[in-house]
């Protein structure tokens, strides 16, 4: 049996939902035996996939990162405190050193997904499964993995927004719509894994 988990896991966001979180209580096997959803593009989605990262990338100067926490924190100011920088303002807290690095790190995953995401092997995976188990630490400062919904949700809208004037939308919104919902299936299989070490430790 996995882990026991018992918070209240808001069901899904304006696009996304925690599905593994809020079946957590039935889950039939372990974290370490459970597998991520497939993530299937056809050789046009890959292309647009990247294509619409590049455009992203090209729009925020190069720091998607850090425009995805602008937009979280303009959304939930509250959350600055996970990166004790709660009192300061946005752009500051942005340009601090803890923050900054955590906003590369996610910005470096999705880079990583990218290049691989025509052949998403073993190696992707475990990558945003271990960016999910590393945030088990963070509930120690109040993280709740509901937050990922945020990211999602913002994410997503800044796909919908570069590509709002592009013939190909529909499709290169699917194809994002996929791809995010991959990254957070991996995230929690992490997050589980660290619910799942706890228990084992008390």
């Amino acid at each position: 049996m996995g882990a026991h988990f018992s918070r209240n896991v808001p069901p899904a966001g304006k696009y996304f939902e925690l599905s593994r979180l809020n079946n957590a209580e039935n889950e039939c096997c372990s974290a370490d035996e459970q597998k991520p959803i497939s993530l299937v593009l056809n050789p046009k989605e890959v292309i647009l996939t990247r294509n619409v990262w590049a455009a992203l990338k090209e729009k925020h100067q190069h720091l998607v990162g850090m425009e995805i926490f602008r937009q979280i924190f303009n959304r939930r100011p509250d959350l600055k405190s996970l990166f004790g920088v709660s009192a300061l303002d946005t752009e500051m807290a942005l340009n601090s050193t803890r923050l900054h690095r955590h906003t590369m790190i996610f910005q470096d995953v999705i880079d990583i997904l990218m290049v691989n995401i025509s052949n998403v092997d073993v190696n992707i995976a475990d990558s945003l499964i271990d960016l999910g188990a590393q945030h088990w630490v963070l509930t120690k400062r109040g993280f709740d993995p509901a937050y990922w919904l945020i990211f999602g949700d913002v994410l997503f809208d800044l796909v919908e927004n570069v590509t709002r004037k592009l013939p190909s939308r529909k499709r290169s919104t699917n194809a994002w719509r996929k791809t995010i919902a991959f990254m957070l299936d991996c995230m929690q299989i992490g997050y589980l894994k660290g619910v799942q070490c706890y228990a084992v430790e008390q």
